[in-house]
């Protein structure tokens, strides 16, 4: 006895299958694909040594790693460094100074980073001393608290605009943004500290 079967196609089911294995795919996609990287929008900055995901000494290819590619750089080829601007998550900057590698060379991925600077809009970023730059634009008076070490500058109206502890490697600068030059910015860096040798 000879069988002969019929296969009949729904549209309907088919366009619906379709459909579900495409957002599946898509899903999937979403799933292996790493999000656009940026500078975290909080953590603790070690004094002298690091912040959020990069420290002192780090190279070029392990910051673009940890903070995407830099959204400029002022790189100047006469000189031993230069400075590329990174994106924060949540608004704000991260600007951080490289020193090129011995011998022209290798390539840009090799170069160290030496000077770390972050905008006032990275307010969660918090030093071991508990300063971050809400707290300083709030109040400097507790920077020189915290660190009381710190060699301080002042403006012409007797306000703080810079709080610097070289023997720790960490710096706050206030700006004047208004034309009374009542300070309105703030931001705060990490740089290698300085190396205190005693003689006998």
């Amino acid at each position: 006895m000879n069988r002969t079967s019929t296969l009949t196609h729904n549209p309907v089911s088919l366009g619906t299958t379709l459909s579900a294995m495409l957002l599946a795919l898509l899903a999937l996609v979403l799933l292996v694909t790493p999000a656009l990287a940026a500078a975290p929008i909080d953590g603790i900055v070690y004094e002298g040594k690091s912040v959020p995901k990069v420290a002192l000494g780090a190279t070029r290819a392990q910051v673009v790693q940890a903070y995407g590619d830099p959204m400029q750089c002022n790189d100047i080829s006469s000189i031993g460094t230069y400075t590329c601007t990174f994106k924060a998550v949540g608004g704000g900057n991260v600007a951080i100074s490289f020193v090129r590698s011995s011998g022209f060379l290798l390539p840009v991925r090799y170069d160290t980073v030496n000077f770390i600077r972050w905008s006032q809009e990275v307010s969660g970023w918090k030093t071991t001393a508990g300063v971050t730059t809400k707290l300083a634009l709030e109040n400097p008076k507790a920077v020189l608290k915290a660190y009381p070490r710190a060699s301080v500058k002042y403006n012409a109206l007797g306000q703080i605009i810079q709080v610097r502890d070289a023997h720790l490697g960490i710096q706050v600068d206030w700006l004047a943004t208004g034309p009374n030059g009542n300070i309105g910015r703030v931001s705060m860096a990490i740089f290698p500290p300085l190396q205190i040798t005693s003689f006998r």
